[in-house]
């Protein structure tokens, strides 16, 4: 058995375009035919292990194999292959291996991708990310856009969903979280809603949260809808995310 991240063909086989220049949005899914190497540690060593590396099953036997992921930061873009050598044929199994480490207990995922999903290891923190570590509170931005569609002079209506989990550690004292929204009026005088409003999460569970638009009748079909809303997370930390919605009218 070897990781993908050790081939001496990882280079020539992942010279490809990243996914996010094959698709418009670049949230295009990965075909399982793919060769995908994920980002590293930033001390250079693998996050993914395997052990044992080799075995010999005798007939009527079997082998159980353990895969450990150990991260040294924040990503979600840890990934990896899992290479199955039977008997001397190359490559008889691939087991494609994911995995995404978050710095919190509460994390949210779902948005729009902002950036590609090649990571780099270059030193980029500003001081406000560095003084945000010790902090209690964290601000981010993020994104969401809706397309819908004009049949017949009604607007059809567009669904996104973000999904929030609650991550099981050895270290925290804190058994949920809990979420809310804030200043919602003028998100949904635009035609927004949002379900369920407020909630909580237990540990190791995770939810999924509703952003609906549906246009108003009223609405300008050549005028993009522009507006946000305030979603707070509360767990070992407090996130308040501002999300910005961007509602276009599209044609078939």
């Amino acid at each position: 058995m070897t990781l993908g991240s050790l081939l001496p063909s990882k280079h020539g086989r992942t010279q490809q375009f990243p996914c996010d220049r094959r698709s418009p949005n670049g949230n295009r899914p990965i075909s399982s035919q793919e060769f995908l190497i994920g980002c590293s540690n930033v001390n250079g060593v693998i996050p993914f292990d395997c052990q044992p590396v080799k075995s010999i099953i005798k007939p009527g036997d079997v082998e159980e194999f353990n895969i450990s992921f150990t991260p040294d930061h924040p990503s979600e873009f840890f990934a990896d292959e899992l290479c199955i050598n039977i008997n001397g044929n190359e490559e008889s199994h691939r087991v494609r291996l994911l995995a995404r480490a978050w710095p919190n207990i509460t994390y949210l995922s779902g948005w729009d991708r902002l950036q590609p999903v090649v990571e780099s290891h270059v030193a980029t923190l500003q001081v406000e990310e560095i003084e945000l570590q010790d902090s209690k509170s964290v601000h981010e931005t993020e994104l969401l856009t809706f397309k819908c569609n004009l049949i017949e002079n009604e607007y059809s209506d567009c669904t996104r969903y973000i999904e929030i989990g609650c991550i099981k550690s050895n270290t925290q004292t804190k058994k949920s979280c809990d979420f809310s929204f804030e200043n919602c009026k003028e998100a949904n005088d635009f035609g927004f809603s949002f379900d369920p409003l407020k909630g909580g999460v237990d540990i190791g569970l995770k939810k999924s949260i509703s952003f609906r638009w549906k246009p108003l009748n009223d609405h300008d079909p050549n005028t993009p809808v522009h507006t946000s809303v305030t979603l707070v997370v509360k767990g070992d930390i407090t996130l308040t995310y501002k999300i910005l919605l961007r509602g276009y009218v599209v044609t078939l």
